[in-house]
């Protein structure tokens, strides 16, 4: 065979599948052997559950929307958002961890970073992760990020996985990390992310604890019998948390590195309202300020100093005729003279900025145009217009929010009894801002009263 040699030919054509050896002459004696493919693990990737405290309803929620989109044979996409602080992973770890039997497939887990210092995660490194923790090589992954989510979608079609994608910034950000198949994905955010409910996305707002629940939160956390022996001091310290989980949390752990104090002692340091951040505060890198803070950051400029002028209101609710009013100061109106308030037409931008804030979870929505904060948002709002507005801004923008009211309850009187001559009025420099109480005389004004009143 060896005088054959120069007259060997081999060649291979069209697309080969393993490896392939290519010889002109083959002795005996040869033995070609290649090792099998690496089968990818199953991947669980969820960090682990922790404890949670009275969220049945919000896990019977979740667990409803499962069961409706699996009878319906399309997957389940559901996201949770809430305030900082308030449990919105804890609740999504509890839930996702008992699916385990049910999709064993695997978990995928990615925080997209909305809070990062460093900016929200970009969606084709989250997909890059993705498609080479399911075993796609590295020099294999496409480059653009819509191959890298076709090409993840097809990897996942048949597979029963859940996917939990941790403090997102946008429902754009998260639309391409969406799997394909029977899967379950739970989005986290502190935003309402509605843009999710066009993929058949389930909204569940997550609402800080009842003061039971967060009674029962502090037990669990002390691990020690002071709520029982001190029922009542529990019960004061709770409700200064106002339910929020982060705070429960902070001075649970507080005072179990105290364990000789009293209850007493952190109800103390939390009734001063002006302190009350700064004591919910554990190891100089945890707190209820710095979360705040955090959702604070991100807002638009114009938003962020309507959070903090509306921190300045003196009730406990308010209208949105409020924010009209604050803003009224802020240069886009012209003031008119006179004894009697100016005509004050709506900043084009007020009702926005409130749906900025409301989407931001940083304004509860109360029903008929009226808005609060959470008792801890407030005080971090009030904060905020300190370390940021002028004694001059401040003082004017109460002065608006006084005058505002006082405007709203003369044109009360002269609609609800117009013959009555009603004592002169007088008002600052500057517009008005009153409310919206329709047109003629009516018999009674607790219709209108109900939106005024602080």
């Amino acid at each position: 065979m060896r005088g054959h040699d120069q007259g060997s030919h081999n060649e291979v054509n069209g697309v080969v599948h393993g490896p392939s050896v290519q010889a002109g002459t083959v002795h005996g004696g040869i033995h070609i052997r290649a090792a099998a493919p690496a089968v990818p693990q199953v991947l669980w990737q969820l960090p682990p559950a922790v404890g949670l405290t009275d969220r049945t309803a919000e896990l019977t929620l979740l667990e409803s929307h499962r069961a409706q989109a699996a009878r319906e044979g399309h997957s389940c996409l559901a996201a949770v958002s809430g305030l900082g602080g308030v449990g919105k992973t804890a609740l999504a770890l509890a839930w996702l961890h008992t699916l385990r039997a049910d999709f064993p497939g695997g978990q995928l887990y990615a925080d997209l970073g909305a809070q990062s210092p460093h900016g929200p995660a970009e969606p084709a490194e989250v997909l890059s992760r993705f498609l080479r923790a399911l075993g796609v090589p590295p020099q294999a992954v496409p480059s653009g990020i819509a191959e890298r989510a076709a090409l993840y979608r097809s990897l996942t079609a048949e597979l029963r996985i859940v996917v939990l994608l941790d403090d997102a910034a946008t429902a754009a950000q998260v639309r391409p990390l969406l799997p394909g198949g029977p899967s379950v994905t739970l989005v986290t955010s502190r935003q309402r992310l509605s843009g999710l409910t066009l993929e058949g996305g389930h909204q569940v707002h997550l609402q800080p604890l009842g003061l039971e629940a967060a009674v029962e939160l502090l037990a669990d956390t002390l691990a020690d019998g002071r709520v029982a022996d001190q029922p009542d001091d529990a019960r004061t310290l709770a409700g200064l948390c106002a339910g929020l989980p982060l705070a429960v949390r902070v001075v649970g752990a507080r005072l179990a590195a105290r364990p000789h104090r009293p209850i007493t002692t952190m109800v103390r340091a939390l009734t001063e309202e002006r302190r009350r951040l700064d004591e919910l505060a554990i190891d100089g890198d945890l707190s209820v300020r710095g979360v705040l803070d955090l959702s604070y950051e991100g807002l638009p400029s114009a938003a962020a100093r309507l959070y903090r002028l509306l921190g300045l209101h003196p009730g406990r609710e308010f209208g949105s005729a409020v924010a009209r009013a604050v803003l009224a100061g802020s240069g886009v109106l012209e003031p008119r003279p006179g004894p009697e308030p100016a005509p004050c037409p709506e900043p084009a931008d007020a009702p926005e900025l409130l749906d900025v804030l409301h989407d931001g979870n940083l304004l509860i929505d109360v029903g008929e145009d009226r808005y609060r904060f959470h008792d801890l948002v407030r005080l971090h709002a009030a904060a905020k217009a300190c370390e940021e507005e002028t004694p001059a801004e401040r003082t004017a923008a109460l002065r608006r929010i006084a005058e505002h009211y006082l405007a709203t309850a003369a044109r009360v009187e002269q609609i609800t009894d117009p013959g009555r001559d009603g004592l002169p009025r007088t008002f600052g420099p500057g517009p008005v801002v009153t409310e919206e109480l329709g047109e003629g005389p009516r018999r009674h004004s607790t219709g209108w009263s109900g939106n005024w009143t602080i």
